[in-house]
């Protein structure tokens, strides 16, 4: 062996070797999990993938569910964890139906598309054995969201004035309602189904692409909701002309979900008026809106606080950055607020205190900013020490 050569042999030794404690150190980054639930009415034994969200391992919470079918798992549940993130939607649990039948999104049989007509039968099974089965296994709340596009959309909106107690919201991308131009069943009866059924506090989102065939078909049937949709029905329809078939479903699960829950992310100017006071008024009117206790969020509490303390009123600052840091217990802005608040009021020790919180849970999450959590405690210290 030359000399080149053994330099060669040694580099890919030492190469070979720095590979396998790279690999030694990885560890895997889990997305969510699967299940499988045996379908009695489908006949089916149906895939699931679920999702949770970032605090579901406290144990401490429970969590509205958005069901998917005929939708990417990575994508919906990367949406709402993204907008859980920044606070414009809560905590979701994301459930995607893997394995589903077309023909199953139909209420009628379709001539020449054989094992359609089974959505009946398929709402049956979200209400009698997929809803208990999540429920049993994970912390949910009773607030429950359909998503799905194109066949699948025209089975959220038929659902919705079918069966309305099922999904408390519908967000449809593209919903062809007339399953390209093979059924009129759900424009010819939506009308009476309407009128029939009892709406308290649904929604139904849909958007529609960019497709001249889908479009006239969506704009009867706006026309529809517009003249017979009761007022416990609130309902929103989108075309995008820049969307396509591709696009459309980011776009709608992006702004359903936003619109969704845009009276939950931001409080009205009058409920922050009275304080805490006027916060937990708010709080019952969601309550009473979603069905169950879905609580302020973190953006609302955060603002109604700042703005007492740009007023100085520490003392209703205080008492709001008070309940924020007791809903969100893992945000450390959350009680850098408050610390703040106990400093304007002049109680200097229990601002050390909340401030040490702050930069000791920024510390533990590795916050990029863990040095202004850091630099605020000494200063406040300082201060103690000087008086």
């Amino acid at each position: 062996m030359n000399r080149s050569t053994a330099v060669l042999s040694l580099f890919s030794l030492l190469f070979a070797m720095l590979a396998g404690c790279a690999r030694e150190r990885a560890t895997p980054l889990i997305i969510g999990k699967t299940e499988i639930v045996q379908s009695k009415l489908l006949d089916l034994d149906v895939e699931l993938k679920i999702f949770v969200p970032e605090s579901y391992s406290s144990g401490e919470q429970k969590y509205p569910v958005l069901y998917i079918v005929q939708s990417d798992f990575l994508h919906a549940s990367g949406i709402a964890s993204w907008l859980s993130r920044v606070n414009s939607i809560p905590e979701l649990i994301v459930v995607s139906l893997e394995t589903y039948r077309s023909g199953d999104f139909t209420p009628l049989p379709i001539e020449g598309e054989p094992g359609t007509g089974g959505a009946d039968k398929f709402i049956g099974f979200f209400k009698e054995e997929l809803f208990p089965f999540i429920d049993a296994r994970y912390p949910t709340k009773s607030y429950r969201i359909f998503y799905s596009g194109s066949w699948g959309g025209a089975f959220g909106v038929y659902a919705m004035l079918a069966q309305p107690d099922v999904f408390n919201a519908c967000l449809t991308a593209s919903p062809w309602i007339d399953y390209e131009g093979q059924s009129n069943f759900i424009e010819e009866n939506a009308s009476s189904l309407l009128k029939k059924a009892q709406f308290r506090n649904r929604f139904l989102y849909m958007a529609a692409e960019n497709d001249q065939m889908l479009l006239p078909v969506l704009a009867r049937f706006q026309k529809i909701m517009q003249s017979d949709a009761p007022p416990g029905l609130e309902w929103e329809y989108h075309p995008f002309a820049d969307e396509d078939h591709s696009s459309i479903p980011h776009k709608t699960i992006y702004a359903g979900l936003t619109a969704l829950f845009h009276p939950w992310r931001t409080a009205p100017p009058e409920a922050t008026e009275n304080g805490v006071k006027g916060l937990l008024e708010y709080k019952e009117v969601l309550s009473r809106k979603y069905g169950c206790d879905i609580g302020l969020s973190y953006t609302t509490l955060l603002s109604a606080g700042s703005k007492f303390l740009r007023e100085k009123a520490y003392g209703r600052a205080r008492e709001i950055f008070q309940l924020c840091v007791e809903s969100y217990p893992d945000r450390e802005f959350a009680y850098l607020k408050l610390a703040e608040a106990f400093e304007g009021s002049g109680q200097l020790a229990e601002a050390v205190d909340v401030y040490q919180k702050a930069h000791h849970l920024a510390a533990r999450k590795k916050s990029p900013h863990v040095h202004v959590f850091k630099g605020e405690l000494e200063r406040v210290r300082k201060r103690v020490s000087e008086q």
